[in-house]
This record gives C-alpha cells, sequence and structure tokens, in this order.
C-alpha cells in the first residue's frame, strides 16, 4: 500500500510540469532505454579489455619472438637456416606487427649479408603485404625489399618497388629512390627514364646527396 502510495505521489510530481508530463507518459520507454544503454557500456567495456588483452598478448609474443629468434639470429646463437625456417613459420597474429619491424629488418639485412637474398626478398615480401601501402611501414620494408631485387639483378621488380616509392605520399628517400631508378634504368638501356628521374633530382632536390651524382650520371648518357 506504501509503495503504490509513493508511486502516486512521482507521478503527481511529474505531472506538475510539461516536461514532467512526457516523462511520466514514456518511463517503460525511459526505463528500457536506460538498461539498454547500461547493457550497451558494459559490453563495450567488455570488449575494449578483450581486445587490450589481445593486443597486450600480440606484443608479448612479438617481444619473446624478436629475442628468441631475431636477436638470437643476429648474435649468432642461431643459424641462417634456422632464422629463415622461424621467420617462415611466424605466427600470423605477429607477423607484421610494427613494434618488431626494425629488428626484422636488421635480420634480414644480416641474412642478405650472408648471400641469402632470395630467403631475404620471401621475408620481407611476405611483410611488406601486411601493410598499408600509405604507411610508413609499408614504405621502409619495400624500400629495403628494392635494395635486394637490385642485388638479385631483378631489375623489373626493384624498378616497379621503387617506382611505388617514387609515388608514394611518404616524402622520403626521394632523391635516393629517384637516383637507383635512374641507374638500374641505364644499365638496362632505358635512358630516357634515368633522364628524366635525374632531371628530377637536378630540379627539386638541390641540397641531396644525390644531386652531383645525378649530374653526373645524366652528362654521361647525353653525350
Amino acid at each position: 500500500m506504501a509503495r503504490d502510495t509513493q508511486e502516486q505521489s512521482v507521478e503527481e510530481t511529474l505531472e506538475k510540469t510539461d516536461f514532467g508530463h512526457v516523462i511520466n507518459e514514456n518511463k517503460k520507454g525511459i526505463i528500457i532505454g536506460g538498461i539498454i544503454l547500461i547493457v550497451l557500456i558494459f559490453g563495450y567495456s567488455f570488449y575494449m579489455q578483450t581486445v587490450n588483452s589481445k593486443s597486450n598478448l600480440t606484443l608479448a609474443n612479438a617481444y619473446d619472438f624478436k629475442n628468441n629468434v631475431i636477436e638470437a639470429y643476429t648474435a649468432k646463437k642461431i643459424s641462417s637456416d634456422e632464422f629463415v625456417k622461424q621467420m617462415n613459420d611466424m605466427p600470423s597474429s605477429i607477423k607484421g606487427e610494427v613494434s618488431i619491424l626494425p629488428s626484422v629488418l636488421i635480420g634480414v639485412k644480416a641474412l642478405a649479408s650472408e648471400g641469402k637474398l632470395e630467403e631475404s626478398a620471401k621475408i620481407l615480401k611476405s611483410w611488406q603485404s601486411n601493410f598499408s601501402d600509405s604507411s610508413f611501414a609499408y614504405f621502409i620494408t619495400s624500400f629495403n625489399l628494392s635494395q635486394i631485387y637490385d642485388d638479385l639483378d631483378k631489375s623489373d621488380l626493384a624498378l616497379e618497388t621503387l617506382d611505388s616509392l617514387k609515388k608514394s605520399s611518404v616524402d622520403l628517400l626521394k632523391s635516393k629512390i629517384l637516383l637507383d631508378m635512374a641507374r638500374i634504368q641505364i644499365n638496362n638501356s632505358k635512358a630516357d627514364e634515368a633522364r628524366d628521374n635525374l632531371n628530377i633530382i637536378i630540379k627539386d632536390y638541390k641540397d641531396s646527396s644525390e644531386f652531383k651524382q645525378a649530374q653526373v650520371m645524366l652528362a654521361k648518357i647525353t653525350k
């Protein structure tokens, strides 16, 4: 009885204003909406907690892989063959993890210095595919890959990769990229294309370390 009286008192109070009247008329919907909002808040909190847990686990696994495989190889604690095997068998959950990309590049450079260029290219290519082509990670991975293609005398792949970097929105190493393209183009009887790239360096990158080299190269192919 007291509860009924209390509910009636609340309703009477709400009815004293227009806003209160609206609440009173729609109180069931408001209560349901409030419950839904609470459920959504708890659901989102749980989702974010799960995402953070997965993220932390991925970082931990990537850190372990870096220590136990990449740094073990560069410290000559494991062989190059074992390094290649581990890199190829790397869990998909950590392949492309940006936090260990610098270590991956160091490891691949060490592998290439042992003459295992094909294996190095395969590793970098598999990592490149995990990044957006507008990201810095994609740019720096592709730049290293272009150098390996060049060492492998795969001029078409090297030029294709360098050309994508030339067009990239990441504005780094552009004079170096253009000079590398021109050198490969000259070696492959593509003097006109090389001339275009050298002229860009001379016009737009006067303060770069590649400027004088571009002038010398351009003079040689215009004689």
